[in-house]
């Protein structure tokens, strides 16, 4: 067996833990769990980006913590969100940038404006529930940050592994 397969293997049979992210969808009282709503996001850029990213009210206005991925010449993201009213922006390489699409729109306090997007019933639910044999795929993840990833004791690896909570029993 080759050096890079070995490694392969190794890190195939190493102990991976998962790290719960996202909204919670089942509710603590033992009720059905809450629908969520599949949210896709698309900005079509006029030049080139190294990087896009997508914040709102739905991540604190994070600049990290929802990067888009550029398909077919437009960055995209799609997001599993409960019913509601948010507030958003795109940020290229930086640029803090309005969804001219949006179809409502508000101020953004620095003589801007956010654009709105309102999920309702028209957007497609997913409702997760932990042990029904599926997994929810959007934001299913592992990244290249050192906390997703370390080496253990005798060879081993341990990698983190993002999913919705209440849908991933375990890895």
């Amino acid at each position: 067996m080759s050096r890079r397969r070995k490694c392969v293997v190794t890190l195939l049979t190493a102990a991976l833990a998962v790290t719960l992210a996202g909204p919670v969808s089942a509710s603590q009282d033992g009720r059905a769990p809450a629908a969520l709503k599949k949210v896709h996001f698309a900005y079509t850029p006029a030049g080139r980006h190294s990087q896009v990213a997508l914040a709102g009210t739905f991540n604190g206005w994070s600049t990290d913590a929802t990067p888009m991925r550029l398909e077919g010449g437009r960055w995209v993201a799609t997001l599993l969100l409960p019913a509601g009213e948010y507030e958003y922006k795109f940020v290229a390489d930086g640029e803090w940038i309005t969804d001219g699409k949006a179809e409502k729109f508000e101020p953004d306090g620095y003589g801007g404006r956010n654009s709105v997007i309102v999920v309702d019933d028209s957007f497609e639910s997913v409702v997760m529930r932990r042990g029904d044999g599926s997994i929810v795929t959007a934001d299913l993840g592992h990244g290249d940050a050192a906390w997703e990833r370390s080496l253990g004791h005798g060879g081993g690896a341990r990698l983190r592994v993002r999913a919705y909570t209440g849908d991933v029993e375990r890895v």
